[in-house]
């Protein structure tokens, strides 16, 4: 299949001529066969892209060293065991089968993976192509599984086409709420979450909701505006970037707080706790919830809060997605804030000039008033 690199690169060609070659060897003798032994052999161990070798039951034959380095094991950690026994997967297995049974090649781009050892790699993504090897008699005899991670290859990707969406939101809105109901809209399609909203922190301690998207207005009437400095809420806290230590393995890298299931996270605190973590969140029954500060020029100066229904609907690495790009969703928060600021400022100076030109009009008025006979004279 033309979609996958081991194609570009003719992987699979040195792959049949060997497999050609060992069944021209074992009719030559044990001298042939063994000189293409030794050539399979070089090739398991020195192909880069991840190679795996499987019977027609997806037992594993033979997998190169690339593979076992991208699964994190050992090379003889496969041995004796069955792929989909490892790495379950009901869809792929019958595209598997599908392969076999037609001796046509089966090819995904940008397939999502998560190992089921190594769950806290989070979601990964890659190429892979099937390619069933046949014998003299035309029947498969082999599967050749090849794959590429392109897991940074997508993360880039995904996070040009998210930023210019941004640039393209803040060069088309015409004030700030506008321009902040883009980024609501947008990250909430990004999350394929139940809700979003993004709160701001103004110069006086105080957090109030700008934007929001499938936020019911009971919602934000009880969660609309809050202290900065009294709340002890989770969006509280993420803005203050303090976390307690009952908190501490909810918080990423970033700084945001990440709960895939509330309800388990609320059971586990003491009673105390408790009741400074029951937020309008758990009140209102989120089992996923995310609260990802937004920064820039290394000021917190807002929040943004997304959550969903089910559990652990909101993917780690879209979390660190929107953590990148948190000081270019700032930048234009500001900015907006700035221009709004001079037009108010343009406004007041506008309209404290009228009032000094009427004041000027009416002393002069009554300068005349008080004077008539000057003005006869004059």
């Amino acid at each position: 299949p033309r979609s996958n690199p081991a194609t570009y690169t003719g992987l699979f060609t040195p792959i049949r001529e060997l497999f050609a070659e060992m069944n021209t060897a074992k009719e030559r003798g044990y001298g042939a066969l063994a000189e293409q032994s030794n050539k399979l052999e070089a090739f398991y161990k020195h192909t880069v892209e991840p190679l795996v070798f499987l019977d027609t039951a997806f037992n594993f034959i033979r997998v190169n060293e690339a593979y076992a380095r991208a699964c994190h094991r050992r090379v003889e950690s496969f041995l004796g065991k069955n792929h989909f026994e490892l790495y379950p997967s009901p869809e792929l297995e019958a595209r598997f089968r599908e392969a076999i049974r037609t001796k046509v090649p089966y090819a995904a781009r940008e397939r999502p993976f998560i190992f089921p050892d190594s769950p806290k790699r989070g979601v990964t993504y890659w190429d892979l192509t099937a390619v069933p090897i046949l014998d003299k008699n035309e029947n498969v005899e082999f599967i050749v599984l090849a794959l590429n991670d392109v897991t940074e290859r997508r993360k880039i990707t995904r996070r040009i086409q998210v930023s210019n969406a941004i640039l393209k939101l803040f060069s088309q809105a015409n004030s700030c709420k506008e321009y902040l109901d883009g980024i609501v809209l947008l990250l909430k399609n990004l999350c394929d979450c139940d809700r979003a909203g993004v709160r701001m922190l103004d110069e006086k301690g105080h957090v109030s909701c700008e934007s929001s998207a499938g936020l019911g207005p009971k919602f934000w009437e009880e969660e609309k505006a809050f202290s900065f400095e009294k709340s002890t809420c989770v969006c509280a806290r993420v803005l203050k970037g303090k976390a307690e230590p009952q908190v501490a393995p909810l918080m990423t890298k970033g700084g945001s707080f990440h709960c895939g299931n509330a309800a388990e996270f609320i059971a586990g605190l003491s009673h105390q706790e408790k009741t400074a973590f029951q937020g309008a969140c758990v009140l209102n029954g989120y089992a996923s919830v995310t609260i990802i500060p937004v920064r820039y020029a290394e000021r917190v100066n807002g929040a943004i809060h997304l959550a969903d229904k089910k559990e652990r609907a909101i993917s780690l690495d879209v979390v660190d997605l929107i953590e990148d790009l948190t000081n270019l969703i700032g930048e234009g928060i500001t900015k907006f804030y700035m221009a709004e600021q001079m037009q108010e400022a343009q406004r007041e100076l506008a309209q404290t000039r009228r009032l000094s030109d009427i004041g000027t009009l009416a002393a002069t008025v009554a300068h005349e008033l008080r004077n008539p006979l000057a003005a006869i004279q004059m």
